[in-house]
């Protein structure tokens, strides 16, 4: 099952209604002449259907329901499914031993098919792509991107989860003996109205037996979204670990407002300005006001290839002098349809003025790969 079928097996369905035998092949071929089928679950349930999605995909189950904005079907395996009509390009029901199109509205998609135009051989297609697993429907993706527009949002009371894992793994046997260690990982929450991430990123480094680095850098935010506008309030939670810093343990917190500037594929845009405040551990302890500022980018330069990034600063409100500088720029290529991609990336931190032992710079590249689920 790859990433973006899972997100489309786990949204949330309401229990099916129950499913009557079908009344007679005249609703289909009704249908078939363009008229949509009406919402009640007895008219067509518990015939057999072939839907047919973009990408070669096919699902095949027992109809449940035909509504305005879905084909509810079962499936033997992954059991009752609700598929958008704007992501069906056709379905088929088999009426006097042929398959003939349920059309739908020529706004959700796909346009009525005649029964003379139907393949005699449809019935005995094998499904492309199925073994188990649901197709994914227009809003279901394996990112969450920026250039997402309302008709790619869940639909309202769905929520959609995507995590990934990322590994990457150096050694070196010359002069000295190092061995070094990047894991990472995260998860997302996206509804039609907000979305949730959570990442963290672990560094290790081991010279001649003698930890050279050990860093963790853990992130939670929260954006909720003013559709259709592109508006956009947020919270930030962040926590550091640095062995190597006088602080060694840092927590910052922020919130404040946000605009998408641009989001036009195959390019995206968004800003974020706000305030609040940084506590560091250590001897001695120490609490700053920060204001808050962040841009975000994303250039998708193929289906397969994208490449995003951003910068986010935070001065201290006492004393502007004094800021931190967090710079990323991560490349992503998928090597597999099943969540599989390379990626190679750069960080960079800087603190203007420090305060006992430790270093203004901190700069981080790796390249790995990363596992979407």
């Amino acid at each position: 099952m790859t990433a973006n079928d899972l997100c489309f097996a786990r949204q949330a369905i309401d229990p099916a209604p129950a499913v009557a035998p079908p009344e007679s092949s005249a609703t289909a071929a009704a249908a078939a002449d363009g008229a949509a089928p009406a919402s009640t679950p007895s008219e067509g349930a518990g015939t057999p259907v072939t839907v047919r999605l973009g990408g070669d995909e096919v699902l095949r189950g027992t109809l449940v329901e035909l509504t305005a904005n879905e084909v509810i079907v079962v499936h033997p395996i992954l059991g009752r499914l609700a598929i958008p009509r704007r992501s069906i390009v056709s379905v088929e029901i088999t009426v006097d031993e042929r398959m003939q199109a349920v059309a739908a509205p020529a706004e959700h998609g796909f346009a009525p098919v005649p029964p003379d135009a139907a393949p005699a051989t449809a019935a005995a297609d094998p499904p492309s792509r199925i073994r188990g697993a649901p197709p994914k429907p227009a809003w279901a993706t394996d990112e969450f991107s920026p250039l997402s527009s309302p008709e790619d949002l869940p639909p309202p009371g769905t929520v959609e989860w995507l995590a990934n894992i990322q590994a990457s793994l150096a050694g070196v046997n010359s002069d000295n003996d190092e061995l070094d260690l990047r894991v990472a990982g995260g998860f997302a929450r996206r509804t039609s109205d907000d979305l949730l991430t959570f990442d963290a990123e672990y560094y290790y480094s081991l010279v001649n037996g003698d930890t050279t680095d050990n860093n963790l850098l853990a992130t939670l935010v929260y954006d909720r979204y003013f559709d259709p506008t592109d508006w956009l309030v947020f919270g930030k939670g962040q926590y550091q670990y640095d062995q190597f810093q006088s602080w060694e343990h840092r927590v910052s917190a922020y919130g404040g407002v946000g605009y998408r500037i641009f989001r036009l594929p195959p390019f995206a845009l968004t800003v974020k300005l706000g305030a609040g405040g940084t506590h560091e551990f250590g001897d001695p302890q120490q609490t700053t006001p920060e204001g808050y500022a962040e841009a975000a980018f994303l250039w998708k330069i193929t289906d397969q290839m994208r490449l995003e990034g951003g910068v986010n600063i935070a001065p201290d409100l006492t004393d502007l002098n004094s800021y931190r500088i967090l710079a990323r720029l991560d490349w992503i290529l998928r090597l597999e349809p099943n969540g599989l991609s390379f990626v190679g990336g750069l960080r960079e931190e800087y603190q203007s003025k420090l305060r006992g032992d430790g270093t203004n710079n901190d700069f981080r590249y790796y390249a790995g790969v990363r596992m979407d689920f």
